[in-house]
């Protein structure tokens, strides 16, 4: 990686990800003056439609993060959101870096008025739109997009985003009015690239349930002018206004192709039997729900009401606060050694990351994803080792785990929104028997 200052620009990035294939990364405004390195880092993923990848230090999903820095990501974001859209300010104080102790305790407590939606994407912003909406209170509420196909629900409405191995995401509410209660909406994903998978969002809420105004924020955004010019004329086309957040903007550009030799090129441990547990909470927000798998096979699942897919109020917040401290506590108890690591699975990654974070807040979380990506166990390189195994709910989907190094970690607890069969928890197990795992704990709601 190369910088260099240049004009018209804060200064020029160069990642170097293998192969021929360079990206240009010109940064235009950083206003909290974060260094790139602390948010991503790059690496080349396995998708016809973009073959790059930023990989973010901040989401919990594809490089282990302590829990808090989940929160911190949201907070920032909140301040800028503070200061642009409500024309307010916090304290400068906060800002001192990424690290676990450096939340600030006026998080969670920052008062909306104005009724406020806050939307994360499916499937690496549930957890970071989750944690921008957790900054505030008031008249606010939460809801991720999802990509599960749930026969008993009808999606408020669908849309693509267009350069995903996964394009169609789906919203789904239990109250028909939901959306109706709030006058303005956030939507939030990690990295915007050119801005289409939001603008598609916009067009598909504002055709049943219209709003004046919304709000795009992002951890990156590297959209064109052309990219931005499509927000300006979208505005005026509906009568509307767009604001948009991020932590850094400017704009990327990357040549060249990635054809290295690649995939699970870290020497193995000698596999070693796995201890399994299934650690059990009971839930009263639980639904039972039908859903239809890749192949079109159903199958009946508990879906938890807590973690905002069918939406959640910002009076909920206490009582999920609650209940995180309780499962955190318990879990204690069951853990067996200090080099452990939590892990999320797929969209379902805010919850698992707060347990982890009252735990120990030295506790290593991050996620199964769905995304696959190159690895390359080299130094600046993002993603330097890969376990794949078949989604628990759906075996037509590969899922993934990333950086999990040979003796890194002795235990897993593996976050789960409901149980799974013991041939699956086996066969899971055995993918992380070579890495050194020897206690692998299945954490589900029932």
């Amino acid at each position: 990686m190369k910088d260099v200052t240049i004009q018209a620009s804060l200064y020029k990035r160069i990642f170097e990800i293998g192969g021929t294939l360079e990206v240009e990364v010109n940064i235009r405004e950083n206003e909290l003056e974060i260094p790139l390195d602390l948010l991503t880092g790059m690496a080349a993923r396995k998708n016809k439609k973009r073959c790059f990848l930023f990989v973010s230090k901040v989401i919990g999903k594809h490089i282990p993060i302590f829990s808090r820095i989940l929160s911190r990501g949201g907070y920032m974001l909140a301040h800028l959101f503070i200061n642009k859209i409500e024309n307010k300010s916090l304290p400068p104080h906060i800002f001192k870096g990424l690290t676990p102790d450096e939340v600030s305790p006026e998080a969670g407590h920052i008062l909306l008025k104005e009724p406020t939606l806050f939307i994360g994407f499916a499937e690496t912003a549930t957890g970071l739109g989750h944690a921008v909406y957790s900054t505030f209170r008031g008249n606010t509420g939460f809801l991720h997009t999802t990509r599960d196909n749930i026969k008993e629900l009808s999606p408020l409405f669908l849309f693509d985003e267009e350069h995903s191995h996964a394009p169609l995401h789906r919203c789904y509410t239990l109250e028909k009015d939901f959306m109706k209660y709030f006058s303005r909406i956030v939507l939030i994903d990690d990295e915007i690239t050119t801005g289409r998978t939001a603008l598609n969002l916009i067009r598909s809420i504002h055709e049943i349930f219209p709003k004046k105004h919304y709000i795009v924020m992002s951890l990156l955004d590297w959209r064109s002018p052309e990219d931005i010019e499509r927000y300006s004329a979208l505005e005026g086309e509906l009568n509307i206004e767009i604001d948009t957040v991020s932590l850094i903007s400017g704009n990327i550009r990357y040549e060249g192709t990635f054809s290295e030799d690649t995939d699970y090129n870290i020497p193995k441990k000698n596999s070693i039997s796995v201890n399994i547990n299934t650690i059990k909470f009971p839930l009263e927000n639980n639904y039972i729900f039908t859903l239809i798998d890749t192949y079109g096979r159903e199958r009946k699942y508990l879906y938890n009401g807590i973690n905002g897919r069918f939406g959640i109020y910002g009076e909920d917040n206490q009582k999920i606060s609650r209940l995180i401290s309780q499962i955190a506590s318990n879990l204690t108890e069951f853990r067996n050694s200090e080099k452990t690591l939590c892990l999320g699975c797929n969209e379902y990654i805010y919850i698992p990351a707060m347990i982890a974070s009252e735990m120990d807040k030295n506790i290593y979380f991050q996620s199964a994803t769905r995304s696959p990506i190159h690895s390359i166990n080299k130094e600046g390189y993002a993603v330097k080792s890969a376990i794949s195994f078949s989604n628990p709910f759906d075996d037509g989907i590969m899922n993934f785990v990333y950086n999990i190094l040979p003796g890194q970690y002795e235990e897993i607890f593996f976050f789960l929104e409901r149980d799974i069969d013991e041939e699956k928890k086996k066969a899971i197990s055995e993918k992380f028997s070579s890495s050194g795992i020897k206690f692998l704990n299945f954490v589900v709601f029932c």
